[in-house]
């Protein structure tokens, strides 16, 4: 994001000149550079501005939840509804996710009872709100730019039911964990 400003390195850098650099671009033109970049940038958008635009208007026409079974497993049973255990007590999650939306779902399993690992990598940083939404999970590092660490992940999705990750498409499909391969390496894997 610095290069596509034109700043030099983040050591060097304050919060005055990065604004002062940010000034010289409308917000829909940094957006367009830093997505052409692969950079994770967005403008934020009114209610109007949001419904206009395309990604809105092809998102509305999409289902709430879509299933896609992809390959046949076995039925699983729960726990039979022991009402001395939490409903979601036997299911193993794997939570690969950062912000938000996917590290408050694996936060929400967990309060129902699941063994939910959180899988980060040690090569990112901690963010602040990973206290608040890592409530009733473990937690792991595993560096999948490394071979072991691509075996100890599938070691944990061969022992998991669901799989929960919030990676930008493809990343970590090239790695053997796209959902077909998950269900290859796991059947029944959600």
């Amino acid at each position: 994001m610095l290069q596509l400003l034109g700043l030099g390195a983040a050591e060097s850098l304050d919060k005055a000149t990065l604004a002062a650099a940010l000034s010289l671009v409308s917000a829909a033109e940094f957006e367009t550079q830093a997505m052409a970049q692969g950079l994770v940038v967005a403008k934020v958008r009114d209610f109007k501005e949001w419904d206009a635009h395309p990604h809105a208007q092809w998102r509305v026409k999409q289902p709430l939840i879509k299933l896609t079974k992809i390959a046949d497993a076995p039925a699983r049973r729960l726990n039979n509804m022991n009402p001395d255990e939490r409903p979601l007590s036997d299911v193993r999650v794997l939570d690969l996710t950062r912000i938000l939306a996917g590290p408050v779902a694996g936060r929400t399993l967990a309060a129902y009872g699941a063994d939910v690992m959180l899988v980060n990598s040690p090569a990112l940083p901690n963010i602040s709100s990973i206290v608040d939404t890592s409530r009733g999970k473990r937690s792991a590092l595993v560096d999948l730019s490394m071979a072991n660490g691509v075996r100890k992940l599938q070691s944990l999705a061969r022992r998991a039911q669901v799989f929960i990750q919030g990676y930008r498409r493809g990343s970590l499909a090239k790695l053997g964990f796209s959902p077909t391969g998950l269900a290859v390496l796991n059947p029944g894997i959600v």
